[in-house]
């Protein structure tokens, strides 16, 4: 992860000489980059950042129904810490609850929902899920929760699918230069 993080600094040093503002500079990172230091690194920089997440992921909760049962106890020792963990799926609920857009290039429903997160092991993030009609998989994408401006769930999601043309990119360039064996991030 060091090494990503002085990476994008020397990008965002390139990017300050040539004039480039930082608001016009989104990170696109698979969830080999979804840990906090990384993240951190680019808050710092005021950088946004589109991250693959995990539905594994673990998130922090309220947790309201021992809130309820401490009040309501009488003996013993009052319980102090009121937090559960929960999966990032469970977390942001069933699709059936979350609204949807249509996706302009196959014209399908798009469904979304978004929460602010407190991950177990990453500090917080916005937590964007999608999931397209014809997928039974939900996609998970973190983002900067310190933008200056409330990002349009369609654009993180555009945003988002230029990542396989990255991958794809990436793939040939180690094919070209006969580098394929290079495990290098």
């Amino acid at each position: 992860l060091e090494a990503a993080i002085c990476m994008v600094k020397s990008f965002v040093t390139l990017m300050d000489t040539l004039g480039v503002i930082r608001q016009r500079i989104i990170i696109e990172a698979d969830s080999w980059y979804s840990a906090h230091d990384f993240r951190s690194a680019l808050q710092a920089l005021g950088l946004d950042y589109r991250i693959d997440g995990k539905s594994s992921f673990t998130v922090r909760q309220i947790d309201h129904e021992a809130i309820s049962l401490a009040k309501t106890q009488t003996r013993g020792g009052k319980r102090s810490i009121f937090v559960k963990y929960v999966k990032t799926k469970q977390f942001l609920g069933k699709v059936c609850g979350w609204r949807y857009f249509s996706d302009p290039v196959k014209n399908r429903r798009v469904y979304y929902n978004k929460a602010l997160v407190d991950l177990k092991t990453g500090g917080k993030a916005l937590a964007y899920a999608y999931k397209r009609e014809e997928f039974e998989t939900t996609k998970f994408i973190l983002v900067n929760p310190r933008t200056q401006f409330v990002t349009d769930p369609r654009t993180i999601y555009r945003d988002y699918l230029y990542r396989w043309s990255i991958e794809v990119c990436h793939r040939e360039i180690k094919q070209q230069f006969n580098i394929e064996k290079c495990q290098s991030r």
